[in-house]
């Protein structure tokens, strides 16, 4: 019986320690498998320098600012930006104690957990998106320093781009703010925007037009819309001869040169005969532009030979550019147009209406001063432009029966019209379709 008794208490024992053992491990406050406590006497205290705030960036213990024992996790801080109070060091580690924006004392937190910043704007999140200023005056920033202005540079009740933002110490989103030019204008809070209506929602608009009017094959039309990507298209897939839409290739690379730096605008090259004899893209000699009426052995610079080119649809400046500032359309030119296009381009014809759009994307995405050119022509009263009351950096291009222009068109959410016409249609056609267009993505 003693024998059973002692086998009963040894039971006992073993599925006590078990149990303890067992809660132990569950335990989440458990300094074996988790740190519970960070000791605050062997802290050294660090200067902040540059570290004024932290921004939260995933969940991470806090710390009690007395006992250095865990008391909170950082889960539903992640983002915000908290003033660091106090720095310190424990062994090879660092930590900070944390302060919302009525001072409240959070606790400390490792650095791994955080970003640190000397603005209170925080960390920067890149996020593309349109909204709409107030109908009212509303302030806008230009710092995080407490300068705001009133209304003046942001409008009132119109569409801008943003294109992240600042989850700042003071709780509030801060919208980084782009005109639809690229041009950077300032902060403003995100709580006194809307949200744009989306351009996919007006392009189901522009398809339902297309498809209604339903263009004949003469028209090769594509719509880009170059705030969310969306598409409406008749014909955008089909081939047409380039005719001058057919030097955007060859505009792109040069502003592409000019701004890696690997050919100076403003040094000047020889005017040779040579420009004309390139197999496959020179362009017909005593076709359009200005350049044929100056004798050979004069100099130009890239500068302005760019300029006649666009404002003159110069063929000669065209072929200028490709001995040039295009190499004689060597490989790496060839395989950049063949990147843009999505398919191996080694001849000017012939080109989509697809394929001119995306070229002109590219070049809207460059923002270089061809953009400038490209809205100042000798035929901005005709095609795309005539009708539009906004900006408009447009190419075009005419050659027998074939009359095309592509065009970014700049509304407050921009697009690329792009359009490609053959059995001699009329100029107005062209016209009267963009206005249009514009007048549902406007």
């Amino acid at each position: 019986m003693k024998h059973y008794r002692t086998d009963f208490y040894l039971i006992v024992l073993l599925l006590i320690i078990l149990l303890s053992a067992s809660f132990l491990f569950r335990k989440e406050k458990n300094d074996f498998f988790s740190t519970e406590k960070i000791e605050l006497q062997q802290a050294k205290k660090i200067d902040k320098n540059k570290m004024a705030y932290a921004t939260i960036t995933k969940e991470t213990p806090l710390y009690d600012e007395k006992t250095g024992r865990k008391v909170n996790n950082t889960n539903t801080k992640i983002d915000q930006t908290l003033r660091i109070k106090k720095a310190i060091k424990i062994e090879t580690s660092r930590y900070f104690l944390l302060a919302d924006k009525k001072e409240k004392i959070l606790g400390y937190v490792s650095e791994d957990g955080v970003a640190l910043k000397n603005s209170p704007a925080g960390v920067f999140h890149q996020e593309e998106k349109y909204i709409v200023t107030p109908n009212k005056k509303f302030h806008w920033f230009n710092d995080f320093e407490g300068n705001s202005k009133l209304s003046n540079k942001l409008e009132e009740g119109k569409t801008y781009q943003s294109r992240g933002y600042y989850q700042h110490y003071d709780g509030q989103k801060y919208l980084s703010i782009f005109s639809n030019k690229g041009e950077w204008l300032g902060f403003i809070k995100e709580n006194v925007t809307k949200p744009a209506e989306k351009v996919s929602k007006k392009m189901k608009k522009v398809q339902e037009y297309l498809d209604k009017e339903n263009f004949s094959k003469d028209f090769g039309i594509y719509v880009l819309s170059l705030a969310d990507g969306s598409v409406a298209q008749k014909n955008g897939n089909e081939p047409f001869r380039a005719a001058s839409t057919g030097k955007l290739p060859i505009l792109y690379y040069t502003q592409k040169m000019i701004d890696d730096k690997k050919i100076d605008p403003k040094k000047e090259y020889e005017y040779v005969d040579a420009i004309n004899k390139m197999k496959i893209f020179s362009y017909q000699p005593d076709g359009a532009g200005v350049l044929q009426n100056h004798e050979f052995g004069e100099k130009f610079s890239i500068e302005t030979i760019l300029k006649w080119t666009i404002h003159y649809s110069d063929n000669q400046g065209a072929n200028f550019l490709g001995y040039y500032a295009g190499n004689k359309y060597d490989e790496p030119m060839r395989n950049e147009i063949s990147r843009i296009i999505g398919r191996k381009w080694d001849d000017r014809d012939p080109m989509t209406p697809k394929e001119n759009a995306l070229l002109m994307e590219a070049i809207y995405e460059q923002n270089g001063e061809i953009i400038d050119e490209l809205s100042d022509t000798a035929f901005d009263d005709q095609r795309i432009p005539k009708y539009i009351p906004v900006q408009v950096a447009h190419k075009i291009g005419d050659v027998y029966d074939l009359k095309h222009d592509v065009a970014i068109v700049y509304t407050n959410q921009p697009f690329v019209l792009s359009v490609m016409t053959k059995g001699n249609r009329d100029y107005e056609e062209i016209s009267v379709l963009a206005r249009e267009i514009y007048k549902m993505l406007e």
